[in-house]
């Protein structure tokens, strides 16, 4: 039953009070025109809580924009919404088509840095945020008393004599949600075992992120990655004032886990004068044991992100020998599961401090 200014209704009595349910909540698809990004298949998702979101079907069925009663709740990068047709895969190529934007899809065959390995160059993060979906699906529909949206399509990175790799992705929230899922399910459609890791890089940018902001997650330890300074004293936890020359570094976390096997990180910021908001990521470590943290806190290039994936930061060859990298055998499949919810307010805030504590103490 959904939850709509301060009190529950059921079907009945909300369709009672609106023409249509559109006017509260819905999923309006369209293509972007002008700029970089024209021609974009596009899907503007609104729920009626005050969170709305851009799906992006032509860009990896990731999600752009998104914002929480007009407060924006990802972080935008300098390049923006960018026609996939503009990618460059050679080594940092990736970063002018790089919107940032609350999901950026890395995989399905590489993540992490370039690199070359015989004959073969494998670009920034891979190519999973520039294929274009076919099958698109993008509406809303009732069942009983809850009103689901939800966008979905499939994406395909292939090529003659290499991998052949279907991602099919599910998008979904209901009437009244301050929170979305994202639900994938990867499958090696070729002939030949295939090399799979995925990460989920999502973006947390102003006003959540700041000097007032916390960094809740129940993990042991961050460790450093080999690019951070060795004169770091700040670490994953502290978020400064935007400066020049910031320098970029990044942290691997493994999250404990609650008794259902979800992780659960936040980024909460009790400070705003518009009062406390929070952002918190849930999803199924089985798949996803590790928590990438990417810091880079650049004057316009101010931005924290937490990245669940498949493994932790290395070369290929660590992740195979760490396990970190599947191999898919000819039709084996891998699902994930990712849910990214608003804390709004001090309630639901400790609420999910609480969570995360239980979670520590039980581990």
């Amino acid at each position: 039953m959904p939850r709509l200014f301060g009190r529950d209704y059921t079907r009945d009595e909300f369709l009672q009070h609106v023409g249509q349910a559109s006017q509260a909540a819905g999923v309006r698809e369209y293509r972007i025109q002008g700029g970089p990004a024209d021609g974009i298949h596009a899907a503007d998702v609104y729920t009626g809580s005050g969170l709305r979101f851009t799906v992006l079907p032509g860009r990896g069925m990731d999600i752009s924009h998104a914002s929480y009663n007009g407060v924006p709740i990802c972080w935008i990068s300098p390049a923006g919404e960018v026609s996939p047709w503009s990618y460059e895969p050679e080594g940092l190529g990736w970063l002018r088509t790089f919107a940032g934007g609350l999901l950026t899809t890395c995989g399905l065959t590489h993540i992490h840095f370039p690199e070359d390995v015989g004959d073969k160059s494998y670009g920034l993060h891979g190519r999973a945020s520039t294929l274009v979906a076919s099958n698109v699906s993008a509406g809303a529909e009732w069942d009983g008393d809850e009103y689901r949206l939800s966008v979905s399509g499939r994406t395909i990175e292939s090529a003659l004599f290499d991998e052949q790799m279907e991602l099919q992705r599910t998008i979904s929230t209901e009437l009244g949600s301050a929170s979305l899922r994202i639900e994938d399910v990867v499958t090696n459609i070729g002939f030949r075992e295939t090399p799979h890791v995925m990460l989920y890089h999502i973006n947390m940018g102003f006003p959540v992120l700041g000097p007032d902001a916390e960094l809740v997650v129940p993990s042991l330890h961050a460790a450093p990655g080999d690019i951070n300074p060795p004169d770091d004293e700040e670490g994953p936890y502290k978020f400064p004032a935007p400066r020049a020359d910031y320098p970029n570094t990044v942290f691997d976390h493994q999250p404990l886990t609650d008794e259902n096997g979800m992780a659960h990180v936040g980024l909460i910021n009790e400070g705003l004068g518009s009062g406390p908001l929070g952002v918190r990521i849930s999803y199924r470590a089985a798949e996803l044991p590790h928590l990438n943290q990417w810091k880079m806190l650049g004057l316009g290039e101010y931005v924290l992100g937490l990245e669940p994936a498949s493994t932790a930061f290395g070369t290929r060859e660590e992740m195979r020998e760490s396990g970190g990298m599947k191999f898919l055998a000819p039709g084996e499949s891998v699902r994930y599961l990712v849910d990214v919810g608003v804390l709004d307010g001090e309630p639901e805030i400790s609420e999910f401090k609480d969570l995360v504590k239980a979670v520590r103490d039980a581990g």
